[in-house]
């Protein structure tokens, strides 16, 4: 009687190692990703949220809400008091501080109507023209906002 000994891989065998090494690999490339980049991804959606719920508090009143940019922070208002900023909610100040070195430019206001249309400056009735952006700068990486005229679409 002959035995006959298997010195070769099966396709499982080789499967599995090959998904083993994808996976080893895309741990190793996502571990290189630049922290600077998490931290202006997530801190950009934050900005769209509070936008929202800017646009979304004029939606649900008669009041215009917006945001004031100004350079390293921004705040949220309203229309009765555009000077005197409101809590965001998940915010602890009125006045949010962005990380050290992030800036969004331009400065300025973003407000909003009671049907959501954005304003460069609701109080004067000036109506947005075109699509607004505003670019959030950190460590070498930028974010663009934009805002949609008309329809105050925040992608």
């Amino acid at each position: 009687m002959v035995i006959v000994r298997k010195n070769a891989f099966t396709l499982i065998e080789s499967i599995a190692i090959l998904l083993i090494i994808a996976i080893v690999a895309a741990v190793a490339v996502s571990s290189f990703s630049s922290p600077s980049l998490y931290n202006i991804r997530s801190r950009t959606e934050t900005i769209k949220d509070h936008l929202r719920f800017a646009q979304n508090r004029a939606m649900n009143t008669s009041i215009v809400y917006g945001i004031n940019f100004s350079g390293n922070s921004y705040f949220f208002f309203s229309g009765e008091n555009p000077q005197n900023p409101l809590l965001l909610p998940g915010q602890d100040e009125t006045i949010v501080i962005l990380p050290s070195g992030m800036t969004i430019s331009p400065t300025g206001i973003v407000s909003f109507d009671s049907w959501g249309k954005p304003y460069t400056d609701a109080q004067a009735n000036t109506p947005q023209v075109g699509i607004r952006t505003f670019t959030v700068t950190y460590g070498g990486d930028t974010e663009v906002i934009t805002i949609t005229a008309n329809t105050g679409f925040i992608p």
